[in-house]
């Protein structure tokens, strides 16, 4: 177990979390299984429509572990802008936080955005 610190992050809201090298390896582990699950190959785009966080270096770490391309897509886009890099890239499966809030408590509801891009899925 490396008990080292890989990520030092702070939230918008001032939390700070700490993420050891063991617990990325076993989290992007764990997501590169269930990628592969989902048919995710080597040379697949996986897109990573998320605040910049813990999560979405997993995500990144998970696509990477098994060939994959990470595409990461801004979390302040819009449906449009969303839907222009998903079909541009040819993402097969899309990451998404549920919603986050900006700075000034704007509340942004990602997962809305892409059900609309994706079709529901």
């Amino acid at each position: 177990m490396d008990s080292r610190t890989a990520i030092v992050f702070e939230n918008e809201q001032g939390i700070s979390v700490r993420v050891t090298f063991s617990e990325m390896d076993l989290t992007s582990g764990k997501l590169a299984g269930a990628l592969q699950s989902m048919g995710v190959q080597k040379g697949d785009r996986v897109g990573i429509f998320m605040p910049i966080s813990p999560e979405a270096i997993f995500v990144m770490y998970a696509a990477m572990r098994i060939g994959a391309i990470a595409v990461p897509i801004f979390s302040g886009y819009g449906e449009e802008a969303l839907r222009t890099r998903v079909e541009d890239a040819g993402v097969k499966v899309l990451f998404v936080t549920n919603s986050f809030q900006r700075r000034g408590g704007k509340e942004v509801n990602l997962a809305e955005i892409a059900r609309r891009v994706r079709g529901g899925r």
